[in-house]
């Protein structure tokens, strides 16, 4: 039988940010499903494929709905002159693609126009709201975030080299809850942010470059994280009475602290280790005092 590779002619680089982000302990409650035999066995397996896949879709739903709020056009400033006009509205969207396997949801961005900062910020601000959302309720959650080349030219799925790191830094790196971006996200502002002229779309990459990097920090390990509990962050995703950010912590720290307790209680050294390193971050963050409330 011969072998056709198709749509490979159809292959452009551009530069893109992608995310992992994967649901933790999914694959074990699906590994422990057997063929049933009863009708009471038939009625689990259902309820444990509706409980998985329902946490993996509202996972999906979740980030792209912050990433569409983000990412909605807004008016212009009264003030500013209708010949900027315009270029506001054009730095202010962006694309966003995503495609789904298993207990993982990949998200990628391209960054091939103007408002590349800004794609960046809104991606990584929704990244952040949906880690602190997921972690808060009880979903362990872990990820990779990376900027580089790959090709989305055959839908609905991603290839190359920035995907692959992206997978690298959730699957390897990051180990316990937390999303991992990688020094290319560091690089890349970096670069964004020494953009030279006093133009609206200048102005504008630099100011969301700045913002970017109020989004990351630099955890206990040296490996640079999404800071979904800084400044930055609470600032955007706190609600009206600025509790929102705090209350969530708190109970993220409470779901950190249960999981050492559960894991020390069986035994499982290696498990321990990785939420207390998980909870070591969010202790730093809320404080000792704001720990409770």
């Amino acid at each position: 039988m011969e072998v056709t590779l198709k749509g490979v002619e159809q292959f452009e680089l551009k530069w893109f940010l992608v995310a992992v982000l994967d649901l933790l302990g999914q694959k074990d409650k699906l590994r422990g499903l057997r063929i049933p035999e009863t009708q009471e066995e038939h009625g689990q397996m259902i309820d444990i494929l509706k409980e998985t896949w329902g946490a993996v879709d509202a996972l999906r739903e979740f980030v792209l709905e912050l990433v569409r709020e983000g990412s909605a056009r807004s008016d212009p400033p009264k003030t500013m002159p209708p010949e900027q006009a315009e270029t506001w509205r054009r730095l202010r969207s962006f694309d966003i693609r995503y495609f789904v396997v298993s207990d993982s949801v990949f998200i990628w961005v391209p960054l091939d126009g103007s408002g590349q900062a800004g794609a960046v910020y809104h991606t990584l601000v929704a990244l952040a709201g949906t880690e602190l959302a997921f972690l808060s309720l009880g979903y362990p959650l872990r990820g990779g975030v990376a900027v580089g080349l790959a090709s989305d030219s055959v839908p609905p799925t991603i290839y190359g080299p920035a995907l692959n790191e992206a997978v690298r830094l959730e699957s390897r790196v990051a180990k316990h809850p937390r999303v991992v971006c990688g020094r290319s996200i560091e690089n890349y502002l970096q670069h964004l942010s020494q953009r030279q002229g006093d133009s609206l779309d200048a102005r504008f990459e630099s100011l969301m470059a700045t913002a970017c990097r109020g989004l990351v920090v630099t955890d206990s390990d040296g490996e640079l994280i999404l800071d979904y509990l800084g400044s930055e962050a609470r600032g955007v995703l706190n609600d009206a009475e600025g509790s929102g950010v705090l209350d969530m912590g708190r109970k993220v720290h409470e779901f950190f602290q249960s999981q050492i307790a559960e894991w020390n209680k069986k035994g499982c050294k290696k498990l321990v280790e990785r939420y207390t390193a998980a909870s070591r971050y969010v202790d730093s963050r809320l404080g000792p005092d704001r720990v409770r409330p």
